[in-house]
């Protein structure tokens, strides 16, 4: 599965454009779907959850997107 694909899927789509990394701010408290490459990926095995983190839109710490996948839906 590529990287985009697994962020877009793991955010609930309810809108037909798809938003870019640099825009998802203008969309906060909206659905939508969110696609670009994910620059970053990390599994938080020791925090709470056990999440993963995607981060978009450049490397972490510069990135304008992050994903957070709780553990159970990974």
């Amino acid at each position: 599965m590529s990287a985009a694909l697994l962020a877009s899927v793991s955010l609930v789509a309810a809108a037909d454009e798809m938003i870019p990394p640099e825009s998802a701010s203008r969309f906060a408290g909206k659905d939508g779907m969110v696609c670009g490459k994910v620059e970053k990926a990390r599994y938080a095995e020791g925090s709470e959850g056990q999440p993963t983190f995607l981060h978009m839109g450049g490397a972490f710490p510069r990135h304008t997107f992050s994903a957070r996948i709780p553990g159970s839906a990974r």
